[in-house]
């Protein structure tokens, strides 16, 4: 869902009491913070997150995607793919798969998937610490901005 009013909120609390999984995109740092405040606001969002629901706040959508004239997904502004449209990749050390090296996003084969907006450990590399060749291969389209942290 794109925007967290009070139709959106209601609807998203009707589809999580039916079992559907729910996500609220919305714009502003609070759903309903303008005209509740940041207080009640807050009390509104915790309820949502405690029955389920995968409320973003602070996300603003750029492009409603799909084909066909049906919708699969949303690109949002800070690039980092579509919600909705997982982005399966993989990884390797020295042209292998990372095997007991690989950190808890993805497999002892280096695969893994993007989901969502967040940080992926991809590498946990057993002492002795040593310099290696890492790669990442991006399998499907739709992660647009990424980074590395080593140390």
């Amino acid at each position: 869902m794109i925007s967290a009013g009070w139709i959106g909120l209601e609807t998203a609390a009707a589809a999580r009491t039916s079992g559907v999984e729910v996500t609220i995109l919305e714009a502003a740092e609070l759903a309903l913070l303008r005209v509740l405040g940041r207080k009640v606001a807050q009390v509104f969002a915790d309820l949502h997150r405690y029955q389920g629901v995968d409320l973003r706040s602070g996300v603003q959508v750029t492009e409603i995607t799909g084909s066909g004239g049906r919708a699969d997904g949303v690109r949002l502004a800070d690039g980092i793919g579509s919600v909705g449209n997982p982005v399966r990749f993989r990884v390797l050390i020295d042209g292998q798969p990372p095997g007991a090296a690989h950190g808890i996003d993805v497999d002892d084969q280096g695969k893994g998937t993007v989901t969502e907006p967040r940080l992926y450990q991809l590498i946990r590399q057993p002492k002795p610490i040593a310099d290696r060749q890492f790669e990442i291969e991006f399998l499907d389209s739709g992660v647009e901005t990424y980074a590395f942290t080593f140390g």
